[in-house]
């Protein structure tokens, strides 16, 4: 058939046949459309390249497993040698908030329409706050699904 649709394929499986099957879905991709209908999270990150997340009946996303490179993240990671105080961070045009982890990472929420990586790493080094590592944060397809399927979700997004 052209297009084969599988409801919770590897539920109740031991860990060698989930394998098994994730194989056969594998072969079978590649002549033939798979539609894969499952609450397994990992399952679509490890078989499809596209996803469409469902909420009361209507289709909340639809678009690629991984987010393209080029997707503006609206978090970033850095670990600097010298962190300056929140105040420095949040005075960077763009920066909206300041969270700390106990690992010394310093995660901020930017608007990525007012700044980026690049302008983060520009003042950084100008601040002289030792940057050793800056990350993109992308949110992963569980916060995605968690985010659009809460009761704040909006009616409808397309990617």
């Amino acid at each position: 058939p052209p297009a084969i649709v599988l409801d919770e394929p590897t539920v109740g499986l031991d860990p060698i046949q989930i394998r098994e099957i994730r194989a056969l879905i594998a072969d079978l991709g590649r002549e033939h459309g798979v539609i894969l209908s499952t609450h397994i999270l990992p399952e679509v990150q490890t078989l499809c390249s596209r996803v469409a997340i469902l909420h009361r009946g209507r289709i909340v996303h639809s678009g690629p497993v991984s987010a393209p490179p080029d997707e503006a993240a609206d978090r970033v990671r850095l670990v600097l040698a010298r962190p300056p105080a929140d105040d420095a961070l949040l005075a960077v045009a763009g920066v909206d908030a300041v969270e700390r982890a106990g690992d010394g990472a310093i995660t901020l929420v930017i608007d990525p329409a007012e700044t980026g990586p690049e302008t983060l790493a520009r003042e950084a080094i100008h601040a002289g706050w030792g940057l050793r590592s800056l990350t993109p944060e992308r949110p992963t397809l569980e916060q995605l699904f968690v985010q659009l399927t809460t009761a704040d979700a909006p009616p409808e997004t397309a990617a």
